[in-house]
């Protein structure tokens, strides 16, 4: 039933991702030509891009290039994506956890993780680090001590994937730090994960060192940036009732319904302690280091994803727990956040825009000698993203 309620949705929101699949930015101007430069598999499986290492990507042109070549490379990356994106998103129907216990909560959790989901993560390797960041909220939040078998493997297994993808899982370290600290006689799996967020992050650090990156990510780090980070962080904070799509009246009336609804819930949380303050000291965490990370510290909804799902555990949570008022409150949020999302959900002009050129297309015209480079998507006023063929090909390059 969630395998089909998840195609369903997949599919809804824009067929074509799946029928004319394309190639997404990095995915193309810096893995493939990576690949393509290097001369084949194990020369490019190993090296970092724009300041980190990131294994999802990397595998996923690895083996688009080593299997199809180019022509079928974007059916193996959009495959990849999905692949991720469902093994994270099917944690809460695998893993125990208080906080999605009832039988529908997982489908809600399902639900609002898609319709949430910015256009600019959906379906591309490149961003499966934010996917595999919730993975690592739900693995947190989960009553571990309830974990057995095979949901141990696929937890340890999907965490080691996510500390290799990049660092959205890995700055949860002193989260589960704390609680193999709590369980510390009995917490052996905690602790295990803990190793493994710690040599993630030693892993992306030396990364970083290696190759600081050159892209505008570069200077995501500079002190001037600074000024930025309070509007950075109110984005990621407000992002669940921040409407991404064109409606006049209608919607500022449906967002400012939204944004009152989550301010007057921010302060009930905060006021109401317990389980759901620390919920909210997550979000505020998981925000101000996101917004930290991201370029420029401005922000951004996919900085935004992992923060906006938290807020959602939250709202269910308070459905079964809080007072008739609160219970209101968080159903009124849910709905309002649901007439938000939902418009922008099935509107991906931005991220796949039919105008623009299609990836078999170029792939003709670079095989009819016309030209010796595929554009790529997106193709944004200020984008020019593209794989450039090498001069001189080299060995086990596939055009």
């Amino acid at each position: 039933m969630a395998g089909l309620l998840f195609i369903a949705l997949v599919v809804l929101r824009e067929p074509a991702y799946l029928l004319a699949p394309r190639v997404w930015a990095e995915e193309g101007g810096i893995y493939a030509q990576a690949w393509l430069d290097a001369g084949g598999a194990l020369a490019a499986l190993f090296k970092p891009h724009l300041g980190y290492y990131s294994l999802v990507p990397t595998l996923a042109v690895q083996l688009g290039m080593g299997l199809g070549g180019l022509e079928y490379l974007p059916y193996v990356t959009t495959g990849v994506a999905a692949l991720m994106m469902a093994a994270c998103l099917a944690a809460p129907f695998v893993l125990p956890g208080h906080l999605w216990r009832e039988p529908w909560k997982p489908y809600a959790l399902l639900f609002f993780a898609l319709i949430l989901s910015p256009g600019e993560i959906w379906l591309n390797s490149i961003t499966s680090q934010f996917y595999l960041g919730l993975f690592g909220v739900y693995l947190l939040l989960c009553d571990q001590a309830e974990l057995r078998g095979w949901r141990v493997l696929y937890a340890s297994a999907m965490l080691l994937v996510a500390v290799l993808t990049g660092v959205t899982a890995t700055v949860l370290l002193p989260f589960f730090a704390l609680q193999a600290w709590r369980a510390r006689h009995r917490g052996a799996k905690a602790w295990l994960w803990c190793v493994i967020l710690l040599a993630g992050l030693v892993l992306q650090g030396v990364a970083h060192l290696a190759d600081p990156g050159g892209d505008p990510g570069a200077n995501r780090f500079s002190l001037a940036n600074l000024g930025n980070f309070p509007r950075g962080f109110g984005y990621v904070m407000v992002f669940p009732v921040n409407a991404q799509w064109s409606g006049g009246w209608i919607k500022e009336v449906v967002q400012g319904a939204a944004g009152v609804a989550l301010l007057l819930f921010w302060w009930a949380a905060v006021r109401q302690g317990g389980q759901v303050r620390r919920l909210l000291l997550l979000a505020v965490y998981l925000a101000a280091v996101f917004t930290a990370l991201s370029i420029g510290m401005g922000g951004g909804p996919r900085y935004a994803y992992p923060v906006a799902m938290v807020l959602v555990l939250i709202l269910l949570r308070e459905l079964d727990v809080a007072p008739r008022k609160g219970r209101r409150l968080a159903m009124a949020l849910l709905l309002l956040m649901v007439a938000v999302k939902l418009p922008a959900y099935v509107s991906t002009r931005k991220y796949y825009d039919p105008e623009w050129p299609a990836y078999a297309a170029e792939l003709a015209r670079l095989k009819a000698g016309e030209q010796d480079y595929i554009r790529v998507f997106p193709r944004w006023k200020n984008a020019d993203w593209r794989i450039v063929m090498p001069r001189a090909p080299k060995a086990g390059a596939k055009p």
